[in-house]
């Protein structure tokens, strides 16, 4: 079986570099689209990078020539019109773009908790939210009207990881992830899923 072929767009921060290992690690053809900026979370050997600034869809689209993908992750999109360059961009070569969110695009205050996948989403206090909310609105009308296939959003809470502790007003945050010493793994716990980045 061929292996199964990953864009990540960013790839160099926190949360990226960590699944950039270990999507290697698990055997995928991982390339890595960014502007070779940062050079302190360096990327596996095995990972193809193509240079280029997401934001500059003619260098974009030079880089990625005519290569097509199974997935597209974009950890670096924050506005519609953003998302809308990436929709433009891949429509017809990947079969399915994950969208990072976050998870202050939920009810704010909620309604009720826990929060859970299904709360609503409205957040009228952050225009980072806002904006979160109104790319995955965007996602889904593109999905509806033209068969974009967006399958996944990512709404995570926290941020840790080496050399990164996660604050809330100054003070350490609560607990995200648990590291399991003795076999040297992060484990971040979600609804939905438990992921495990192995170091």
């Amino acid at each position: 079986m061929p292996s199964l072929k990953v864009l990540f767009i960013g790839g160099s921060g926190i949360i990226s570099s960590a699944c950039s290992w270990l999507a290697v690690a698990r055997g995928i053809d991982l390339s890595v689209l960014n502007r070779g900026h940062s050079t302190h979370r360096p990327l596996p050997p095995e990972t193809t990078t193509l240079r280029a600034d997401i934001r500059d869809p003619g260098s974009a689209l030079a880089a990625l020539g005519d290569r097509e993908f199974d997935v597209v992750v974009n950890w670096v999109a924050y506005t519609p019109q953003q998302v809308q360059a990436d929709i433009d961009m891949f429509r017809g070569r990947t079969g399915q773009y994950v969208f990072i969110s976050s998870a202050s695009a939920y009810q704010t205050p909620p309604g009720r908790v826990p929060i859970v996948e299904s709360t609503p989403l409205r957040n009228p206090f952050l225009e980072y939210s806002r904006n979160k909310i109104a790319c995955e609105d965007l996602l889904v009308a593109a999905h509806r009207d033209d068969g974009f296939r967006r399958r996944s959003y990512g709404r995570r809470t926290r941020t840790t990881g080496p050399g990164f502790r996660s604050t809330a007003a100054g003070r350490p945050s609560p607990a995200c992830g648990r590291r399991d010493v003795r076999h040297h793994r992060l484990l971040i716990s979600s609804s939905r899923s438990l992921i495990e980045f192995s170091r």
